[in-house]
């Protein structure tokens, strides 16, 4: 059921990108001095798909990593940098066989993308009814920045490492949970959000010792692996400043990218609250935070570790990135909360109701997509940010 979900929503997100694609502009008309590798004419679906942070990792799958960061009258400019290896490297191993890098990138993220649903259907239905498993792993594909998972990006092995790091904790897999979080501090800068996870997973072993018994290995287990993925939070910083001989050359290049999409070098969600923020973005930080804590409560569906995931990562978003609308597609990771109604488990709901609720929530998904899509992911005239 989860294949044939994602595959589904895989089909309609393509009819989507090659619709929307139609007003992508074209490259010729693009400021040529823009620090973003441009766009590659004709708009097909193979050039779509890698718009944005896609031409980056292009560079990187064809010219790998820079020893020395670009500057212009001293200053680090955007550069590669700022974008983990994992996901590019998993591309370059298709390109080898003769895929263009749009082919092989959509490889990737649509395999890591089906495979993160299932393993995520299993978790849920350890806890959940069949139905409620399928309307969380529904919502999700229909999620407003859904497409990102067929796109050159690296959400797709993104989540499908986080949902197997949860799995390995629920199953006490804790070598494995390690070498999980390894591969993915090497795909995206969220391993700090996961410590919090194992964090408290320590905690609720050790108050329940009496009736579930929580060995002193299994102890030094989950302390080492909370420990290294505090220390993996720092790997891809490390690495980036041996390579280039500079420290601080990640902080520079993040610096540039903030400059450039935010207009600030500082100000996160949360830090902008005290430097003048509008009552607008001040009620969306509070619902936000307010909502996941809420749902994380409620989620009595979902394993622990989920639980907290729920709660820790869209605090970690907000504390950590600048005010774009990239939060949007950031907010893909959250996993189930995009369908929190633990309740809704299909008892007591005939078969009409039970499928006019999964036809809704595609019917308004498609709709929301179609959205971020034009304004966002596809450059067309009604462009409004980056995704």
């Amino acid at each position: 059921m989860p294949l044939g979900i994602f595959a589904f929503s895989r089909l309609v997100d393509t009819v989507l990108i090659l619709l929307v694609a139609r007003r992508q502009v074209d490259a010729s008309v693009l400021d040529p001095t823009m620090p973003m590798p441009t766009l590659v004419d004709p708009a097909s679906y193979f050039h779509v798909i890698a718009n944005w942070d896609g031409q980056w990792y292009r560079s990187i799958v064809e010219h790998g990593y820079p020893q020395h960061l670009p500057t212009k009258n001293g200053v680090v400019q955007e550069n590669v940098w700022a974008f983990y290896p994992m996901f590019p490297a998993l591309v370059w191993v298709f390109t080898l066989v003769g895929f263009s890098f749009g082919a092989a990138a959509s490889i990737v993220s649509i395999t890591a993308g089906a495979v993160a649903m299932c393993l995520l259907y299993r978790l849920l239905r350890a806890r959940c009814s069949e139905y409620l498993a399928a309307l969380t792993i529904l919502a999700i594909c229909f999620a407003p920045a859904a497409p990102i998972l067929q796109a050159a990006y690296s959400d797709s092995v993104g989540l499908l490492l986080l949902v197997v790091a949860l799995t390995c904790l629920e199953r006490r897999r804790h070598g494995w949970l390690l070498v999980v979080g390894l591969l993915l501090a090497l795909t995206r800068p969220i391993t700090l959000p996961l410590v919090l996870v194992t964090g408290v997973e320590m905690m609720r072993r050790w108050r329940r010792r009496e009736t579930d018994p929580f060995p002193v290995r299994e102890r030094w287990e989950l302390a080492g692996v909370t420990a290294a993925l505090v220390a993996f939070a720092g790997l891809w910083p490390l690495v980036s400043g041996l390579v280039v001989g500079d420290w601080s050359a990640y902080s520079k290049t993040q610096h540039a990218w903030r400059v450039d999409v935010a207009g600030n070098g500082a100000d996160t969600w949360l830090s902008s609250l005290v430097h003048g923020a509008t009552a607008s973005r001040w009620l969306f930080v509070v619902l936000v935070v307010g909502g996941a804590l809420l749902i994380a409560l409620k989620g009595r569906h979902w394993t622990p570790g989920l639980r907290v995931w729920t709660a820790a990562y869209p605090l970690f978003i907000l504390a950590t990135t600048p005010v774009t609308f990239s939060l949007v597609r950031y907010g893909l990771m959250v996993g189930p909360a995009w369908w929190p109604f633990g309740r809704v488990d299909g008892h007591g709901l005939s078969r009409t109701v039970r499928v006019s609720l999964l036809t809704a929530l595609a019917v308004g998904g498609i709709l929301t997509q179609l959205i971020w899509l034009n304004w966002f992911f596809v450059i067309t005239p009604d462009n409004r940010g980056i995704p």
